[in-house]
């Protein structure tokens, strides 16, 4: 089993990784327990902390007794740990545009390291500039579009460049859209506790 450490120095220093068949491959359960569980983890505490203890931050949401508090950072991790299954069957899916054999394994390892740099932008929240925050997360954003543009290819390995560019663009498009539904939901059920 793969120590945190080795599983992201394999992911994201090691691009050729994916290319040598002769290297294990991460399991999905390895990517779930090592990767995404504990990188989710961050905006769900962050969230937690900036409104339990009303420290100044970004966000600018109304404080909630401790109870819903609690119910919306559970159910806000819940649909992130959700999330990046659903995706990775969206990826599959997608697969299909370009008549790609896409593994589950495969659309899980896309979907479960692109939003890496949006989950570690959520510790900046703390920072009470929106400006600066907003700044951030356009970062996270365009950082994770290139994780997209870069692991659609080192993981699919299509032979058609043009089909791999339209896979990675209809893949980060649909990550835009599971973001913002992510924020929805979040926003929703805030106001649904007040």
């Amino acid at each position: 089993m793969h120590s945190l450490t080795e599983l992201s120095h394999s992911l994201y220093f090691s691009p050729a990784r994916w290319r040598d068949p002769s290297r294990p491959q991460p399991s999905v359960t390895q990517l779930f327990l090592f990767h995404v569980l504990p990188f989710s983890l961050i905006p769900t505490l962050m969230l937690y902390f900036l409104k339990s203890s009303n420290v100044d931050s970004v966000l600018y949401l109304p404080p909630l007794p401790q109870g819903e508090l609690l119910g919306i950072v559970a159910a806000f991790w819940a649909v992130q740990l959700v999330g990046v299954p659903a995706m990775a069957f969206v990826i599959q899916q997608l697969g299909e545009i370009i008549d790609a054999r896409i593994s589950f394994r495969e659309g899980f390892a896309i979907a479960a390291i692109a939003p890496t740099p949006l989950w570690l932008s959520s510790l900046l929240l703390i920072v009470p500039s929106v400006a600066f925050y907003l700044a951030v997360f356009s970062l996270a954003v365009a950082a994770s579009g290139v994780l997209i543009f870069r692991l659609v290819p080192e993981v699919l390995k299509p032979e058609d460049t043009g089909q791999t560019s339209l896979l990675s663009g209809a893949i980060f498009v649909t990550g835009l859209v599971g973001l913002a539904f992510l924020m929805v939901v979040t926003n929703v059920l805030w106001n649904l506790a007040m």
